[in-house]
């Protein structure tokens, strides 16, 4: 059969998706010992702020 793209309509909400300043995250939120990134998942040795960029192989 046939297959195509459906008309649709998108808002965005006046803050364009950004959150509040009081809920910005701050460089705590992902680097440090309590960070929520995976930086070795991300193929990093560790937090890049302590152990520089990723290797280019």
């Amino acid at each position: 059969g046939q297959y195509g793209f459906a008309p649709t309509t998108s808002y965005w909400p006046q803050t364009h998706m950004v959150a509040p300043a009081e809920d910005a995250l701050q460089c705590v939120d992902c680097h440090g010992e309590n960070g929520r990134m995976d930086w070795e998942a991300l193929g990093y040795p560790g937090d890049p702020m302590m152990w520089g960029g990723r290797d280019a192989e």
